[in-house]
């Protein structure tokens, strides 16, 4: 896949699917507008049902390799094309964020909150699995076939394989849980476990997977520092449909005038690396550090009254908890209202 090195890698990796797929964005305006008129619905969060992604792929004429993988391609790219973010880390706070384990079970509801239909987020320097650099990731919900919702991912890969892997989280239980059962379905769907001799695959994907998945949560707070990299937006605006102009034509999903650069936690990010550099010398003519408490994690709490409803939340806690006293991570939001419009 060769790509237009003028343009953003996501909006080059768009370009280069609607070249190779003919028609390919229209096709799937016209597969949300008869999946509805079926009676389809589904949350306002999630784009479009997965089974659209296939219908899509089968319909165009596509030109090139990794056919399997189309309908997830296509998927993610349709999801992302009306919005167009691309969440660019601060490099400290991405380190901090990439190295907070995920612990317990997966917040599944919490990653509803995704501040759009599908996110990029940048990944400088870092890797989905042992030799496995990328550039970054799409990710985006989809509601899975027993009721249940996944994460979908699709990974930017860099040399020496450039290439677009999707890879699904299930979300339930532990991550080691859902990986186990993921691998389980694809691998030996006959089988009530996963076999042991997959453990080693296990352990080589939980910790990429870990520090992905507590980036998104960053992205799912009440108030993530985001920030407009031209400084007209403090936060992504839902994507408007285009009603049709004449009879016969169906609604549109029109693609963002341009994309979005989103600086992210830059703020946060400057008062790490702050904290994080020489202190200058000591009386005694020694070297100081600014001192840091513990690392940075995830903690979890109830909302709600002892005896009635209650609602999971979720806060990154900030490795720095002294000599930064604004530097707390942000709550995770409560997820009971939706912000997109109803499908």
């Amino acid at each position: 896949m060769s790509l237009d090195e003028s343009l953003l890698r996501p909006v080059a990796l768009m370009h280069n699917a609607g070249r190779e797929h003919r028609d390919v964005w229209r096709r799937f305006d016209r597969a949300l507008h008869a999946e509805r008129r079926r009676g389809g619905s589904w949350p306002s969060y999630i784009h479009a049902p997965p089974s659209l992604g296939a219908e899509v792929a089968a319909a165009t004429q596509y030109r090139g390799l990794g056919s399997l993988a189309q309908p997830h391609i296509l998927s993610a790219l349709a999801a992302w094309r009306p919005t167009q973010g691309i969440y660019r880390f601060h490099p400290t706070l991405l380190e901090e964020l990439w190295r907070t384990p995920l612990t317990g079970e997966l917040p599944a509801e919490l990653y509803r909150s995704l501040p759009e239909w599908c996110v990029y987020v940048e990944t400088p320097g870092r890797d989905a699995g042992p030799g496995k650099p990328m550039h970054g990731f799409f990710a985006h919900l989809a509601p899975g076939d027993d009721g249940s919702e996944t994460l979908e991912l699709l990974f930017d890969m860099r040399a020496p394989f450039p290439m677009l892997a999707p890879a699904q989280v299930l979300l339930f239980g532990t991550l080691e849980e859902s990986v186990k059962e993921s691998l389980r379905r694809r691998v030996e769907p006959d089988l009530p476990s996963l076999p042991a001799w997959l453990d080693p695959i296990v352990d080589e994907t939980v910790d990429p997977l870990s520090s992905i998945l507590s980036t998104l949560l960053y992205l799912c707070s009440e108030s993530p520092e985001l920030r407009d990299a031209e400084g007209r937006r403090e936060a992504p605006a839902p994507p408007t449909p285009k009603a049709p102009k004449r009879k016969g034509q169906v609604e549109r999903l029109a693609a963002a005038a341009a994309p979005t650069v989103w600086e992210t936690a830059y703020e946060l990010g400057r008062r790490l690396q702050e904290a994080q550099e020489p202190d200058g010398e000591s009386g005694d003519g020694k070297r100081t550090v600014r001192p840091h408490v513990r690392r940075a994690h995830w903690h979890t709490y109830w909302r709600g009254p002892r005896d009635g409803p209650r609602t999971r939340s979720l806060k990154w806690v900030s490795p720095l908890l002294i000599n930064a006293r604004r530097a707390a991570g942000p709550t995770i939001r409560n997820v009971g209202s939706e912000r997109r419009g109803e499908a």
